[in-house]
């Protein structure tokens, strides 16, 4: 995966996937999903690496976990619910997951 910070401000906190520009966080937990709902294990590894690169970033001296694709899928929605709070993103995520 190729993502790269834009401003490495937390206040600007901004990366960049080829000429698309958001949230590194919410870029970081897309490209999760779509790989957990792939389902193979290299997906699904990738999924596990993404996942644990964006809670390394936010959480001092996190070690990385190791999920199957349910319980990463699970993850998601809660990092998703706690990175994104506010931001207007939870309703089409409950509508998504059929929740």
């Amino acid at each position: 995966m190729n993502i790269t910070m834009v401003r490495p401000y937390r206040r600007y906190n901004k990366c960049s996937i080829g000429k698309l520009l958001g949230k590194c966080s919410n870029m970081y937990l897309i490209a999760t999903e779509a790989n957990a709902k792939i389902g193979t294990a290299a997906a699904v590894k990738k999924g596990n690496d993404a996942l644990n690169a964006l809670k390394k970033a936010r959480i001092e001296g996190w070690t990385d976990a190791t999920y199957d694709q349910e319980a990463l899928l699970n993850e998601i929605m809660n990092e998703r619910e706690r990175e994104l709070v506010g931001e207007g993103y939870r309703l089409m995520d409950l509508k998504r997951w059929g929740k």
